[in-house]
């Protein structure tokens, strides 16, 4: 009977310390961030020449939002750029990129894809689906004839 009970003991003490090293056994938060709304805006003036380019996403987690940035990949194989987006108000987190100069000569616009990365306070991470905004063509002259 004896070594029976100090068996159960020392198997539950196992259990114990098997469960505390692994996170207690609750699972923790395994939930990344839930990204929505993800928006780019450019002002109506918005030329050839690039500038300011708004970007805008709903991030919400549970557990809280420890970082919120876009990455921006652009034309050619320029290596991405990543903006840190800030909270603006309530779940809504935004950022600005500037937008170089379309310099191309064949009077085409030059697309630019943004995709907001999310991180929680338990250090899962989501990503948004991408979303794209151009740099219109510069104003070529006529041919001559």
């Amino acid at each position: 009977m004896r070594l029976c009970s100090i068996f159960i003991l020392g198997t539950a003490m196992i259990a114990v310390v098997m469960l505390t090293g692994c996170g207690g056994g609750d699972g923790g938060d395994t939930t990344p961030p839930i990204i929505s709304s993800v928006a780019v805006s450019v002002p109506l003036s918005f030329s050839f020449e690039g500038g300011p380019v708004v970007i805008s996403a709903k991030v919400t987690d549970a557990g809280g939002v420890a970082q919120v940035s876009a990455t921006i990949s652009g034309p050619g194989s320029e290596s991405p750029t990543t903006v840190p987006m800030s909270l603006t108000s309530g779940s809504t987190y935004s950022g600005e990129y500037t937008a170089p100069e379309n310099l191309r000569e064949d009077g085409q616009a030059e697309t630019y894809s943004v995709v907001i990365v999310a991180r929680d306070n338990a250090g899962n991470t989501s990503q948004s689906e991408p979303v794209t905004f151009q740099v219109p063509a510069p104003d070529m002259p006529d041919p001559p004839f």
